[in-house]
């Protein structure tokens, strides 16, 4: 009768890899798909930059916007089970509180970058120039910046939970305190745009914790025993 919450904790606990796999692909499929010679553009690129994309008449951005969309469901899955399995907890709760609310708007963030790219293909915005860059502005400021911040407040508080119930190994609480320390930094790319590697230094390391996170995760099946069990000697 175990056996199906059982499965169903395993496939939660998982969505943290999807999250993974769907990010990767959102950034490399495009690119794959994208006519030779495409120029990149970041809103740092100058408007010469930006008009020759326009040009190029790009069809890529809506299979990136699609498996992007679909990695922030995928967060917002993996910070829920999370938070619910650290609620086993009593001693953490705020700790899981603050995972929650943090995964959620790191999760929603990323929806919207998703959202915003989705219209920077359309006809409409695509053809002008100004409409583009505000869009991309838009896009990259949600999806980059404040999606990293509060996606290192969910690492972080996660991380935190791992170190004091030792649910997992040390190894990886400790390297999300330290991906969470490089994913708060970014707020800074706001100010200067050289902060702005601390964007993919928190996202790319980031990749590690939560594909790591996740297995282990399916493979014990929660975060923290439950306490009920640990008075259990059957």
């Amino acid at each position: 009768m175990r056996e199906t919450p059982f499965v169903a904790s395993r496939l939660h606990a998982l969505s943290g890899l999807l999250y993974v796999l769907s990010f990767a692909t959102a950034m490399l499929l495009p690119g794959l798909i994208s006519s030779p010679g495409e120029p990149l553009v970041t809103p740092y690129s100058s408007d010469a930059d930006v008009q020759q994309f326009l040009d190029s008449g790009s069809a890529s951005a809506p299979v990136g916007a699609f498996f992007q969309a679909l990695a922030a469901v995928a967060l917002l899955v993996f910070t829920a089970y999370v938070a619910v399995t650290m609620r086993r907890r009593g001693d953490i709760g705020r700790a899981a509180g603050l995972a929650h609310a943090s995964g959620a708007v790191a999760s929603a963030l990323l929806l919207s970058s998703a959202a915003v790219q989705w219209i920077m293909s359309r006809p409409g915005s695509g053809s002008d120039l100004r409409v583009f860059r505000f869009a991309m502005d838009l896009a990259f400021i949600t999806g980059g910046p404040l999606h990293i911040v509060t996606l290192g407040l969910f690492v972080g508080a996660a991380s935190a939970a791992m170190l004091r119930t030792r649910a997992l190994p040390s190894w990886l609480g400790r390297l999300g305190i330290g991906i969470a320390t490089l994913c708060v930094l970014a707020i800074f790319s706001l100010l200067a745009s050289a902060a702005s590697v601390f964007i993919p230094a928190g996202r790319f390391i980031g990749f590690i914790w939560f594909a790591a996170a996740s297995v282990l995760l399916a493979r014990r099946g929660r975060l923290a025993p439950d306490p009920v069990d640990l008075g259990s000697t059957r």
